[in-house]
């Protein structure tokens, strides 16, 4: 039985049936006369979220209710008021349900999930992905360090300038690569920025119609919203919906239809109870729905399992809805399955919403940025960023001293100290990590500003303890456009 009390206008207790009395330990007479919130929470007054308070003060018939812990359970308090035509709220039904054994399944769902996320396989991608990720977004550094300055220095060669952006935009795929294979085997730190659902479909439009070949019709469609902004990682989200999109089109081998919408909607309860959630919101939705062969009921539930394959031996490899999913999950949203076997297949992805607009970066930024003369010291242990990076630094009229390991950093601050007005530091170095570096640097100058990069993930960065939340970060590959502006940001 659940622990029933019966309350006046002013919480104090009336009646109250056995179950509270064996829950509490407390006889009926020595219940009566207590206010609730001294039984329930052992306070002086009702906190801040009691539903008794609510009902007081919303002067609603709504059953409010709050889930607390008493006596070693977890109960889902809930107050229905019992009302009087001529003083309004006369007495208040207070039931606790003891749902102690449901959070415990929840949580032991929870760890099952997080196990899978985590499972072997994708510990062997994850591994493997890490292991070449700082060496690879070093050099991706230089080459898009060096595509930049090559821009630069052919303003007025169109021509020429179409090749180098070849080579940033194959730049930028090769970067995106191990950035889903890190999202798909660890978690990866998000690039996050204010992206338009509607943009990004627009922009992807021509990309889509290509993959899906002339026998797969693509509509798109806008929700009754002109622009639905959501907080995401430009290129994860993009690479989740080719994903989807390419799922779809091998489910019509035939041929068919293919409808991808947006729209801003709230998750349906059960929804979010498969994800531990009860924030009742709206968020930015993406559907895409296709008229294909469909998933069979036993299969749904699986879908998203990392190597789990529907089709033929060879013809997948079973990663591309597992990484969706684990786009989708560090975006901090929701996914939802619709299928039919014979009459298609919908899958929804549900993003939180942000209330800012997209900075729009145009082209010729780079151009624009304003130039500098101060003295940056420059610490990177790897020849070609280091070479890259000070390069850009000197085009944009900066004074560049190199060093090549902590200790360096350290001795030739000590040499330029009073000429030094910022620093762009590698935290792993040879000799002192950058953050013991930039540490005893600040014992000889305080408040020496100091940007830090690094090919390696941050929570790898956090563990070994050589960084905190409040360093300015800037991940490898790093943009000359993000890095620049980032300077003038902290310079003026």
């Amino acid at each position: 039985m659940n622990p029933i009390f019966l309350l006046d206008a002013e919480q104090t207790i009336i009646s109250v049936n056995k179950a509270t009395c064996d829950i509490t330990g407390i006889s009926q007479e020595g219940l009566i006369g207590k206010k609730c919130y001294e039984i329930m929470h052992g306070n002086e007054f009702p906190p801040e979220e009691c539903p008794v308070r609510k009902l007081k003060e919303t002067k609603t018939l709504e059953i409010s209710e709050m889930e607390i812990e008493m006596f070693g359970r977890i109960f889902l308090v809930s107050c229905t008021p019992v009302l009087n035509k001529d003083v309004g709220i006369e007495k208040i039904i207070h039931i606790s349900t003891d749902i102690t054994e449901k959070k415990k399944i929840e949580a032991e769902k929870a760890e099952i999930e997080k196990n899978l996320i985590q499972a072997q396989k994708m510990d062997a991608i994850g591994q493997l992905a890490a292991g070449v990720a700082h060496d690879f977004n070093n050099i991706l550094t230089a080459i898009i360090a060096y595509s930049h300055f090559l821009k630069l220095k052919m303003k007025n060669n169109v021509n020429l300038i179409s090749y180098v952006d070849n080579i940033l935009n194959s730049s930028e795929k090769a970067a995106n690569i191990i950035r889903n294979l890190l999202t798909l085997g660890k978690k990866q730190a998000l690039s996050l920025r204010v992206v338009s659902i509607n943009g990004l479909l627009q922009n992807i439009e021509s990309i889509l119609r290509k993959i899906l070949g002339e026998n797969i019709e693509l509509k798109i469609k806008k929700g009754k919203k002109e622009e639905i902004f959501v907080q995401a990682d430009y290129a994860l989200l993009e690479q989740a919906l080719l994903n989807l999109v390419i799922n779809a089109r091998d489910a019509m081998p035939d041929g068919g239809t293919l409808t991808i919408s947006s729209d801003i909607a709230k998750p349906h309860k059960d929804l979010l109870k498969k994800y531990g959630e009860y924030k009742d919101q709206y968020m930015g939705v993406i559907s895409v729905t296709d008229t294909g062969v469909g998933i069979e009921k036993e299969y749904q539930d699986r879908i998203f399992e990392p190597f789990f394959t529907t089709k033929e031996t060879g013809k997948s490899s079973g990663l591309g809805l597992a990484m969706v999913y684990g786009i989708v999950k560090h975006h901090g949203g929701f996914i939802e399955v619709d299928s039919e076997k014979g009459k298609g297949t919908g899958i929804k992805i549900y993003l939180p919403l942000s209330d800012k607009k997209p900075e729009r970066l145009k082209t010729e930024d780079y151009l624009s940025i304003k130039k500098g003369k101060e003295t940056i010291l420059l610490a990177e242990d790897d020849s070609d960023v280091r070479s890259s990076i000070g390069s850009i630094l000197e085009e944009y009229g900066y004074k560049v001293i190199e060093a090549v390991d902590g200790e360096e950093m350290v001795k030739k601050f000590m040499d330029n100290k009073d000429n030094i007005h910022l620093l762009i530091i590698d935290l792993i170095m040879p000799k002192k990590s950058g953050k013991e570096a930039y540490d005893e640097i600040l014992k000889i100058r305080q408040g020496i500003k100091a940007i830090f990069i690094s090919g390696y993930k941050p929570e790898i960065i956090m563990k070994k303890s050589i960084s905190d939340e409040n360093l300015d970060f800037i991940l490898k590959p790093v943009s000359p456009i993000i890095l620049l502006k980032k300077i003038r940001q902290m310079l003026d």
